[in-house]
Formats: C-alpha cells, sequence, structure tokens
C-alpha cells in the first residue's frame, strides 16, 4: 500500500513540476467583427499539447466550455478548429459571428490532465450590426433630401410663369400721388379776331 502512496505523490509531484512554465498566449487581445462575418482566435501552447478546450466568460464572470480543439466540428456547426500539433497552435473558428457572440473568449489546458486549469489571456470579441444596410438605404435617403432642397432653392429664385411677383416696399394704391391735369389757354396775338 506504501508503493501506492509513493507513485500517487511522484505522479502527483511529476505534474505538478510539468505545469510550471506552461505559457498560453492567444491573439488577438480584441477582435471587432460585424454581423455575420467569421471570427479567427489562434492560440499557442509553449508545451507540446494535443488539445485545449476553448471558454467564453458568461455574465457572473464563469467560465463556459463551448469547444475541445481536437475535435473538427462542433454539433452545431458554428465552431470549428484548426490544429497545427507540430507548432502547438490552436485556433477557433466562429462562423456566422451575432451580436450576443460578443464576450471573452479563453483557451485553457483541462483540468483533468493538470492539477488546475491553465489559460489564455483572452480574445475579446466585440459584433457589431450590419452597417452596409444602413449605409446603402441611407445614401438615397440622403440625396433625396439634398435634391429636395435644391428644387426648394430654384423655387425661390425663379418665379413661375402666369403669376404676378410681388416685390417688397410697395405703396398701396391710397397713398399713390395723383396727378392732377390743368387746362391752358393758348392765345396768339397776331391771329385775327
Amino acid at each position: 500500500m506504501s508503493h501506492h502512496i509513493v507513485g500517487m505523490i511522484l505522479v502527483y509531484l511529476r505534474m505538478a513540476a510539468s505545469e510550471e512554465g506552461i505559457q498560453i498566449l492567444q491573439r488577438p487581445a480584441q477582435l471587432w467583427l460585424t454581423s455575420g462575418q467569421t471570427a479567427h482566435l489562434d492560440c499557442r501552447i509553449s508545451k507540446e499539447e494535443w488539445r485545449v478546450r476553448w471558454y467564453k466568460e458568461q455574465q457572473n464572470g464563469s467560465l463556459h466550455g463551448i469547444h475541445q480543439s481536437s475535435q473538427s466540428e462542433s454539433l452545431d456547426g458554428k465552431y470549428l478548429s484548426n490544429v497545427n500539433i507540430t507548432a502547438n497552435t490552436f485556433s477557433l473558428l466562429i462562423s456566422n459571428v451575432q451580436r450576443d457572440d460578443s464576450g471573452v473568449y479563453y483557451c485553457g489546458l483541462s483540468a483533468s490532465v493538470y492539477l488546475q486549469p491553465n489559460f489564455g489571456n483572452g480574445t475579446r470579441l466585440i459584433v457589431t450590426g450590419d452597417c452596409g444596410i444602413v449605409f446603402y438605404a441611407g445614401l438615397p435617403c440622403i440625396f433625396i433630401l439634398l435634391l429636395i432642397q435644391l428644387l426648394i432653392l430654384l423655387w425661390r429664385k425663379c418665379p413661375i410663369r402666369g403669376r404676378a411677383v410681388q416685390r417688397g416696399n410697395q405703396i398701396p394704391m391710397r397713398q399713390m400721388p395723383q396727378t392732377e391735369y390743368a387746362t391752358l389757354m393758348y392765345s396768339n396775338r397776331n391771329a385775327p379776331l
């Protein structure tokens, strides 16, 4: 029985020693995408590994396992892996990202292999709405508004034919000076009477 205890202690010490110096690097630190694009998150392990597990941070701060990199595809097909065992790189591909995919993603080594789980520095994924629809719908609206403004400006500058145009500062009819006419008698002295 003492051999079993000594063996377990040796295994424990070996696992503890193997955990020291393991570095897990993730990139990019932050990734901005629009809805419908594919997210590409990279993870590199300083020690030879054959699998990592990907986690997404929940609202309460806990981590929820979403994908294991040794698998080629998840059940729903949203998460895919790109694994290069010789380079110790593990990539997570999230297809057709939506706003609810926004969050912080971590790659980590399984706690079943190590005494405690090791995690990377995390990648923050930010998914924004599709601005293309707003751009393509908004651009014609802006053009129409500018056209309306131009037509209003031209309408004010150019009078329409057949319509009397009032000028400012006109004198009302009652206040117009009246012209008086007088009769003059012309007499010619040389003319016979």
